[in-house]
């Protein structure tokens, strides 16, 4: 009997639409020069000011086989998951803090693919030293709020092919 080890982590954090905010950038752009603004402004303005969007709620999920002798560590995938979003999520949060993430968030617009592929990159850099035929699966499941559908992106690759993929190869 072949005993396989797998470890996995799911996270919920959220993503921030880059798309509407670019939508959004370019009607506050327009608004300010109709109010007078000057080009240089404008930019000035658009550089210091956040840039509102809409916001997913983000499960995401890392499944990876673990090799013999080898080792993962659970918080590590963990950060991966996190650090691939736009931003964390929080049990508590005072409104100044809540104000905070949000705007980390609005400065790492992200689509749910953009999260799958952060964390095949984050994998395959963390785990550089394992074999190429680890498996890996990603997921990320957003929530949408403006919409009347969610989203889902997935991966299920070897290390081998990640690592392929991220050096320009397919």
């Amino acid at each position: 009997m072949i005993i396989q080890r797998m470890v996995g982590a799911s996270v919920i954090g959220f993503t921030a639409c880059p798309c509407t905010q670019n939508l959004l950038r370019a009607v506050t752009e327009e608004k300010l020069r109709k109010m007078g603004y000057m080009n240089e402004d404008v930019e000035r303005i658009m550089e210091n000011v956040p840039l509102a969007t809409h916001t997913q709620r983000t499960t995401g999920t890392v499944l990876m086989h673990v090799p013999n002798g080898f080792a993962v560590n659970i918080e590590d995938l963990i950060d991966i998951v996190e650090s691939s979003m736009s931003g964390k999520t929080y049990s508590l949060l005072k409104r100044p803090s809540e104000a905070s993430v949000v705007i980390e968030a609005y400065e790492r617009p992200r689509f749910t693919e953009d999260v799958v592929r952060e964390m095949l990159k984050a994998i395959a850099k963390k785990y550089e030293n394992f074999p190429h035929e680890t498996r890996v699966l990603v997921q990320a499941y957003s929530q949408e709020s403006v919409h009347k559908h969610d989203v889902i992106a997935e991966r299920v690759a070897t290390l081998g092919e990640i690592r392929a993929e991220l050096n320009g190869g397919a």
